[in-house]
């Protein structure tokens, strides 16, 4: 994985998972404390964290630094399956 690609990642993990947990960008801040704007610079990838910051992040989202930087965190959204009339009758 190139590190652009990374870095994206860890993007768009990091604001869904803050959005996941209603959290603002001043809350997050506030449990790392450090500056709000920071974790705005860290979302649009005008910064890049550190080992130290994202182990900090990772504990203010309550996820793992390895789930921040995991291509696998969100599945893709797929359209809800059809179940038949015949399949749904043998379900109890």
């Amino acid at each position: 994985m190139q590190p652009e690609e990374l870095r994206m990642l860890f993007r768009t993990n990091m604001k869904r998972r803050r959005e996941e947990l209603r959290l603002s960008q001043t809350e997050v801040a506030r449990r790392m404390e450090v500056a709000p704007g920071y974790i705005c610079d860290l979302e649009r990838g005008a910064q890049n964290p550190g080992i130290k910051t994202l182990a900090g992040l990772a504990e203010a989202l309550e996820t793992s630094p390895a789930w921040l930087l995991s291509a696998d965190a969100f599945p893709p959204v797929h359209a809800p399956s059809v179940v038949s009339v015949s399949e749904s009758a043998g379900a109890t």
